[in-house]
């Protein structure tokens, strides 16, 4: 189950998400699956 924060502020965009593993990869090991997010970008007009 992922969860994130975005933040917007004049046309500056920052997303962080996280999504931790709750089942195992493997039967015989004690590895998860998990995953983070950044993202940032500039939103602009097009005209």
């Amino acid at each position: 189950m992922p969860v994130g924060i975005s933040y917007d502020f004049n046309g500056l965009t920052l997303d962080m998400r996280i999504a931790p593993s709750i089942t195992k990869t493997m039967k015989h090991n004690d590895l998860h699956n998990a995953y983070a997010q950044l993202t940032v970008g500039y939103k602009f007009t097009l005209k």
